[in-house]
């Protein structure tokens, strides 16, 4: 698959004019899911200092986001997520936000997989968690499953900042 990421002006996240990117669906589901698998479009563009990703969701079967904060197994909710390589040569950051806007953010270098996670692989601080600005429909928490069919999403704006801590300066 390819997808080609344009360039906006700068504006805030609830202004983003998600029109301007291309369409994508997500057709890979974590085979641990069970036999959920959620419709998703995704649409991504840049400006000079940040990602902004939108993902629109439709939930067959229902929706459950049983945690909240930073660094939380959003995994075990209705969740998306994006990896993002900014630098070839370097790691991958892996962004997985659930529907009520939780994130879990690492920095991987090598993820081959060992006990109790991958080879080479950091959490980042919550102080740059906070840097990811996050946007979503649903509350923050729905701890009883809501009876499907379901839509939601989520907009976010990353900041390049944060993988310039872990990568130093992008082109």
């Amino acid at each position: 698959m390819s997808y080609t990421i344009r360039r906006i002006a700068p504006c805030a996240l609830s202004k983003v004019d998600f029109s301007k990117a291309d369409s994508g669906h997500i057709s890979c589901v974590w085979h641990e899911s069970g036999k959920n698998r959620p419709k998703v479009e995704f649409r991504i563009l840049h400006d000079e200092s940040s990602l902004y990703i939108r993902y629109v969701v439709r939930e067959d079967r229902g929706v459950l986001v049983r945690h909240r904060g930073f660094q939380v197994p959003v995994h075990l909710d209705s969740c998306c997520e994006i990896f993002v390589r900014p630098k070839l040569g370097c790691g991958y950051f892996n962004f997985e936000m659930n529907a009520g806007g939780s994130l879990t953010l690492m920095y991987i270098e090598d993820p081959s997989l060992i006990p109790g996670g991958f080879k080479k692989a950091v959490r980042l601080p919550d102080e740059l968690c906070a840097k990811v600005e996050i946007i979503h429909t649903l509350p923050q928490l729905v701890p009883q499953e809501m009876p499907g069919p379901t839509d939601w999403e989520l907009r976010c704006r990353i900041p390049f900042s944060i993988f310039e801590k872990y990568v130093g300066k992008l082109d």
